[in-house]
């Protein structure tokens, strides 16, 4: 298994790089797909109850 960062870990990724990401939890589901990371917007956090972001270690492109 790859090293997974730690929950609380600020990330840039490669589709918005001009926000930052939290990350909240290891292996969301979605519709039958399991990614490796759920996030959050930083520092806003959760805003809307409905979810937050899903995230796979390829797209971040930098750790904070």
């Amino acid at each position: 298994m790859k090293s997974l960062l730690s929950i609380g870990s600020i990330v840039k990724i490669k589709e918005v790089p001009t926000r930052l990401f939290i990350i909240m939890g290891y292996l969301p589901q979605t519709e039958n797909k399991v990614y490796d990371y759920s996030a959050a917007l930083y520092p806003v956090g959760m805003t809307n109850p409905s979810g937050g972001f899903v995230l796979n270690q390829n797209m971040i492109e930098e750790v904070i």
